[in-house]
């Protein structure tokens, strides 16, 4: 068992009685120590997920806090408040490997100025497979998170940042990793794969992406944008390079679709997508010609 400072996971919960039990098995397997838990219960309303709650703090496990549903970003600042750890770790419903948190501890210590450590990543449940995330760049990290939310920081830093937004709805966690490299610390991927992320339940980050909610996706990153500015001006010319690249690439789109309209709007396009018609709409035609 590695042991070292007390390193505060924080798990915001909200329904999540299916999937508790898991994420606490996978807290209690780390081979650090010490580790406490804070759970805020973020209004649940599942039957399942008040008796896992009660199931474990009844054995000592975890600190609960309950509150009315308030979001992911004033849950974890609810924890964060109650935590006592040096380092703190956020986990919702995902799960992480046994060496996860000993490892990044001990950057954590070799290190003053690392602020942010993560590790390879994998996705479970309706999707399977390595989460390819790029290395960290400060140029993309301006406009896509390349950090996912269970990485290990200092709760110092969460004091002096003024914790997690509360009126962001979505991308809080990205918002929060840029004021953390706002106050000039690096960050660090481990080499190993301790860090699997469910895929399945509903996001709020994906939901944003949505033409339907375009404008609290605007909302989002202009509050972001507003919350780091000086950040945004000091790497100003890495932002606008990344800008440029989305840039280049819609261009290079259009660019490809417009021959393909030219050759659909051309005869022989209308020929083609005619025939095509046609084999659709006659199968038995289809399987008499193939044998």
């Amino acid at each position: 068992m590695v042991t070292g400072p007390l390193v505060s996971v924080v798990v915001p919960c909200f329904n999540m009685g299916q999937t508790l039990d898991e994420t606490m098995a996978a807290i209690e397997a780390q081979d650090y120590d010490p580790i406490e838990v804070v759970i805020v219960n973020d209004g649940s309303t599942d039957p399942v997920t008040l008796e896992r709650l009660r199931h474990w703090e009844e054995l000592g496990f975890a600190t609960v806090i309950h509150q009315e549903n308030r979001g992911p970003g004033h849950a974890l600042n609810r924890a964060l408040e109650a935590a006592r750890g040096v380092y703190f770790l956020n986990l919702g419903d995902d799960l992480i490997e046994p060496p996860y948190i000993g490892e990044a501890v001990a950057e954590m210590e070799r290190d003053p100025n690392l602020g942010i450590v993560y590790c390879h990543a994998d996705l479970f449940g309706s999707e399977s497979g390595p989460w390819r995330l790029p290395d960290f760049s400060m140029q993309v990290q301006l406009l896509n998170n390349l950090i996912f939310a269970t990485a290990l920081m200092r709760r110092s830093d969460w004091v002096t940042v003024g914790g997690y937004d509360e009126v962001m709805k979505g991308r809080e966690d990205h918002d929060f990793n840029l004021r953390i490299l706002g106050l000039g610390r690096t960050v660090h991927r481990l080499d190993g794969l301790y860090f699997h992320y469910r895929r399945g339940r509903p996001s709020v980050n994906a939901s944003l992406h949505h033409t339907a909610n375009r404008d609290i996706f605007i909302d989002a990153y202009a509050r972001m944008f507003r919350n780091n500015t000086q950040l945004y001006h000091d790497y100003a010319e890495d932002f606008m390079r990344e800008i440029f690249s989305f840039v280049d690439e819609r261009n290079e789109l259009r660019l490809r679709y417009r021959r393909l309209e030219r050759l659909r709007s051309s005869r022989f396009g209308g020929m083609l997508l005619a025939a095509v018609r046609l084999l659709r709409s006659a199968p038995r035609c289809r399987s008499r010609w193939r044998s």
